[in-house]
């Protein structure tokens, strides 16, 4: 009943006018990863969580255009605080990590689109044939389904119901030399594509309006660690940023949108000015905390098909 009455409010044109009312002087930060065409969603096992299939993402990026202003990451800078300087109902587009289906997928559609986005890069992952270690055993889990059982067996570990509560276990529980072993196990069942960009393709969407931010350098959750090591984790991550583009970045989405009051201030320090989170919500100001808004596949289509209601 509610599907149909979404429907019906959406084809009126009732639930663009509210979303024109309600966003008017709303600032809308988009948070996506992946766009893989569908039937590379398996080959790589991705997490279907994070990612969209290129035509959903086109289909998207049409409805955001009709329904938002959308901004680059530069408006944003310059507005310095002040949201009337910003487009009534500005959105800004964003990715995680800096999967190189960035470059292959997302890239070509926004650049037929005309529009920007901005894009947080796991620094130490830049030019990487695989993902972070937490994504390497998703993917292989994924790709090859009776594989967690064998793990579980060979690393005598707890008994995890699932693959997410296995990385969940590893994260919180065993240390670099173990994963280090676990991930030489699977190093077969890997996606053989690149899985991350590398500083060509970063240059290049550099050169034609694509703007990039720090994402830490491990992409480890930055509660896991005692604060010196967050301090080393953002140092290499500014390292990397002048390295590739002569400035440091002033920018940062928190990985797996951790953070601690004490991280955040760490974060100023070292000249992150603008930080994103992983929480869901619309801005109203301009400030340097930024809410986001996390866009799955399984919220905005129904079987492939982009659906706006």
């Amino acid at each position: 009943m509610k599907k149909r009455i979404k429907q019906f409010l959406y084809y009126t044109g009732i639930l663009s006018a509210f979303h024109r009312i309600r966003n008017k002087h709303t600032l809308t930060i988009i948070m996506l990863h992946r766009v893989l065409p569908n039937v590379q969603k398996t080959t790589q096992g991705a997490t279907p969580e994070w990612v969209l299939s290129d035509e959903v993402f086109s289909d998207f990026l049409q409805f955001v255009k009709k329904e938002y202003n959308i901004i680059s990451y530069s408006q944003l800078v310059k507005a310095d605080g002040d949201m009337k300087k910003l487009p009534k109902r500005a959105l800004l587009l964003t990715f995680d990590d800096g999967w190189k289906d960035n470059y292959d997928y997302a890239f070509p559609i926004l650049s037929k689109a005309n529009v920007s986005a901005h894009i947080f890069l796991a620094t130490d992952a830049i030019g990487y044939q695989h993902a972070f270690w937490q994504e390497q055993i998703l993917a292989a889990c994924r790709i090859t389904p009776n594989l967690l059982p064998k793990l579980l067996s060979q690393f005598q570990t707890v008994n995890c119901t699932t693959v997410e509560h296995f990385v969940e276990y590893l994260q919180n529980h065993k240390q670099p030399n173990f994963i280090a072993d676990l991930l030489d196990y699977i190093a077969e069942y890997q996606p053989v594509e690149r899985q991350m960009l590398n500083q060509f393709e970063i240059k290049q969407m550099s050169s034609e309006g694509i703007t990039f931010g720090g994402h830490g350098a491990s992409h480890t959750p930055l509660k896991n660690l005692h604060m010196r090591d967050v301090d080393f984790e953002l140092e290499r991550c500014q390292n990397s940023s002048n390295e590739l583009f002569d400035y440091q970045f002033n920018n940062l989405s928190f990985p797996h949108g951790s953070y601690d009051d004490e991280i955040v201030k760490l974060c100023i320090g070292k000249g992150f000015t603008f930080l994103f989170t992983s929480q869901d919500g619309l801005l109203v100001s301009a400030t340097g905390f930024m809410p986001r808004v996390h866009i799955a596949e399984h919220a905005i289509a129904v079987n492939g098909i982009f659906k706006p209601w």
